[in-house]
């Protein structure tokens, strides 16, 4: 369980043509907990789990520029600020996390396989906590082979990432100017590859 409060943290005041300005928040406080289970399982099978909640806000109001910015003029005249309230999430923190980890190896094959799976909670994507990028569930897969001989380790390995072809949000441009906050994730993935040492 863990509980950090921190006073002048630098945060995203605003996004625009991918030149970000920073701004001091008042008051902050990120509150929560994480979990976390490994077991090896009979046949060679090892499960790994981890869990995060947390709770990360504004605890004081501030202003900030309304998005999007007014179109003419000073960047943000003060008089176009917008209050934000006390208690706001503060943007791309996801409250929930959960990643699984289901893994097997063959030892006499030189055979490691494994399986993840992520699911991320709905993320808010600007102060004003108007828009959030939803919640997504990712699943992986991966496998390997290894061989020796004397000296020398070769190494084949594979891996599809987002197996299920999920469309997600995979990054947050944080109080975009012109609202686009969102950044389309990969769609599936494969790779393959080869290494000797």
């Amino acid at each position: 369980m863990f509980q950090i409060d921190t006073t002048d943290e630098i945060v995203v005041e605003s996004n625009s043509g991918g030149r970000a300005t920073y701004k001091n928040a008042d008051k902050t406080q990120q509150r929560g907990i994480e979990l976390g289970l490994e077991n090896q399982l009979p046949h060679d099978i090892r499960l790994y789990l981890a869990a995060t909640y947390m709770d990360a806000t504004f605890e004081t109001p501030f202003l900030t520029c309304p998005i999007p910015a007014p179109s003419s003029g000073p960047p943000c005249p003060t008089a176009a600020r917008v209050t934000i309230p006390a208690g706001n999430a503060i943007p791309a923190i996801p409250q929930y996390q959960v990643y699984a980890d289901l893994s097997w190896r063959y030892e006499p094959w030189g055979l490691a396989t494994g399986l993840e799976a992520r699911w991320q909670g709905k993320a808010y994507v600007n102060d004003a906590n108007s828009e959030f990028a939803a919640a997504f569930t990712v699943v992986n897969l991966r496998a390997g082979l290894v061989q020796r001989s004397g000296n020398w380790r070769l190494t084949e390995f594979g891996r599809v990432d987002n197996l299920f072809d999920e469309n997600y949000i995979g990054g947050i441009v944080v109080n975009d100017a012109n609202g686009r906050f969102y950044a389309p994730a990969p769609t599936r993935a494969f790779l393959l590859g080869v290494t000797a040492s």
